[in-house]
């Protein structure tokens, strides 16, 4: 239960983030720095399930599998949205929807209006590309965990001046996805107080604020900064909802967990489609209030995330 509370409150927090900075308010603006955590925790929940696993004895039919459980919900989507774009008469740029299709908008950076979240997926796909190598050196050890800072907090510092920012990205990306694989296991071998996890929470923060005092606007605020406070808070949310989890595994009934379960299976397909509703031509904008507007994005976002879910499993059953 705690992984599937874990992927919930990260699809809830990328929400959020993006409803937020969307709002064009300054504390819209300020909250969605906070809640620009659930990204982070998804790459890290991501490499921690791989690192426990075996490595794959074929590797070409697990990249197969990969492929199919993100880009058949993609396509879905995709097709979802071109239909809505033809039925209210909007333009579809083939060259940029063929990119999105591909997928490889996570490093052209040509985006379907209103779907810039999903330079997430091309990073997934890279991890994932990754991951067989990653398993086969799952003994990292302290040493390795403290080399594997150094050398990312320095490649990272040079490519924020040097490269564009996707780039930088890209890398953190790889980064919270090889914590996962190797730090977070043993953070969840013990106990950890919550005054503790509060207190790294805040103290991530904090340090946010600082650096933005000094940094503001320069590419080691936007690029490194901020990447290494998001990941320090989202380890510290993640051991907590850990921690949370087994508590409420263990007093909760079936049927909550199988609600809660069935819930955390479509999180990928939400993630998908709740942009869209956001921002770009189909952003919901009909009540006056932005927080009504919120409110109805969120309840679409679910409905099409379900339309998404239940259309997957029709085409995989036909199989």
């Amino acid at each position: 239960m705690s992984i599937d509370l874990i992927r919930i409150c990260g699809a809830f927090f990328i929400f959020l983030c993006h409803a937020c900075n969307e709002s064009g308010s300054v504390v819209g603006g300020m909250l969605g720095q906070i809640f620009n955590v659930g990204v982070p925790i998804f790459f890290i929940l991501s490499g921690y399930l791989h690192g426990q696993k075996e490595t794959p004895k074929n590797k070409l039919k697990w990249y197969g599998r990969k492929l199919h459980r993100l880009l058949l919900p993609l396509y879905i989507f995709v097709a979802a949205l071109a239909a809505a774009y033809l039925a209210a008469g909007l333009p579809i740029d083939l060259s940029i929807w063929g990119q999105t299709i591909i997928p490889i908008c996570g490093l052209t950076q040509k985006y379907i209006p209103g779907c810039g979240q999903l330079w997430f997926l091309t990073h997934l796909l890279i991890c994932y590309l990754l991951t067989p190598l990653l398993q086969e050196h799952t003994q990292l050890g302290k040493r390795g965990i403290v080399l594997m800072s150094a050398i990312w907090l320095v490649v990272c510092v040079l490519l924020a001046y040097t490269v564009l920012p996707i780039w930088c990205t890209l890398l953190n990306s790889l980064l919270s996805y090889a914590v996962g694989f190797y730090v977070l296991p043993h953070l969840l071998l013990r106990k950890h107080h919550y005054g503790l996890l509060l207190g790294t929470a805040l103290l991530s923060c904090c340090c946010r604020l600082v650096f933005r005092h000094f940094f503001d606007g320069t590419p080691f605020y936007n690029s490194v900064a901020t990447e290494l406070c998001s990941l320090v808070l989202a380890l510290s949310i993640i051991v907590f909802l850990f921690q949370i989890g087994e508590l409420f595994d263990a007093a909760v009934n079936s049927s909550v967990k199988s609600r809660v379960a069935a819930l955390s299976k479509k999180t990928y397909e939400f993630y998908l489609v709740h942009y869209i509703f956001l921002t770009g031509p189909l952003k919901m904008q009909n009540f006056q209030s932005a927080f009504l507007n919120m409110a109805v994005a969120f309840l679409l976002s679910l409905v099409l995330s379900e339309f998404v879910f239940q259309a997957e499993k029709m085409i995989l059953k036909k199989k």
